[in-house]
């Protein structure tokens, strides 16, 4: 049985990241849209919320 120390995934005492090509677009999807089923549950919960107000 190995310590994580000894684990190839620890280089340095640092994880090793995985795969990483970020690209310009694949940033702005990640932080400023949203997937198609979640624009669906913030309509959805924007319209409950004004519901309850009015």
């Amino acid at each position: 049985m190995g310590t994580a120390a000894s684990s190839n995934n620890l280089q340095h005492g640092y994880p090793t990241p995985g795969p990483q090509n970020p690209t310009g677009q694949r940033v702005m999807d990640h932080v400023f849209f949203l997937s198609n089923s979640e624009w669906k549950a913030a309509r959805e919960s924007l319209a409950a919320e004004t519901e309850c107000n009015t």
